[in-house]
């Protein structure tokens, strides 16, 4: 075996094994610039999947934001959302008072606070509701004035409310002077969620 070693004659093979060995060496770097170029190719196809789905998501949610937010601007305007116009609850109540005399008519309105989910008629596991009780103590000359009042809130307060209890009785059995009156209402509305948005 050393013998053929010996017998060949690389001088004349020189060039032919420079080559080869050049070749080999170009393979070698090749494949290896191959294999990296085929990897991020691999990955960026795969970021532009990505990208194009994030992009996808984007338009679907504006345009939901298009179509909806008018809506919740609206709602926010009525009262329904937000922190509730307590102060607009009050003049609209005083005013109701006056247009439909029932002067002797008291009222206070407590702190708001999360919606009970077993009592609440609005709740919703979804959102998040807030309530405030409001009671009212009045004198009125017949139960029809309750009523006008009651209607009268709905058609011009800023806000969503129930009806909680109402309790009317006789001022007087024996010679009738009109009827008392103590009665629970309930506000309710949904916190406003854009307060919590950042700006980029």
């Amino acid at each position: 075996m050393n013998n053929i070693i010996k017998e060949i004659n690389y001088k004349k093979h020189i060039i032919g094994l420079s080559i080869l060995s050049t070749s080999f060496v170009f393979l070698i770097f090749s494949l290896y610039f191959f294999i990296g170029t085929y990897k991020e190719n691999k990955d960026q196809k795969t970021r532009v999947a990505s990208q194009v789905h994030i992009n996808e998501q984007a338009v679907s949610q504006l345009e939901l934001f298009n179509e909806y937010y008018p809506r919740y601007l609206e709602l926010k305007k009525q009262g329904l959302i937000g922190q509730g116009n307590r102060l607009q609850w009050l003049e609209t109540l005083k005013t109701a008072s006056e247009k439909y005399n029932i002067p002797a008519l008291n009222f206070t309105l407590e702190q708001s606070s999360p919606s009970d989910s077993l009592i609440d008629l609005y709740e919703n596991p979804e959102v998040s509701f807030q309530t405030a009780i409001m009671s009212l103590n009045f004198q009125i000359l017949h139960e029809g004035d309750f009523y006008h009042l009651v209607q009268y809130l709905h058609n011009n307060a800023d806000g969503l409310f129930s009806v909680e209890s109402c309790e009317l009785r006789l001022v007087n059995e024996f010679n009738y002077s009109g009827m008392a009156g103590s009665c629970k209402l309930k506000w309710f509305y949904l916190e406003d969620f854009t307060t919590q948005w950042t700006t980029l």
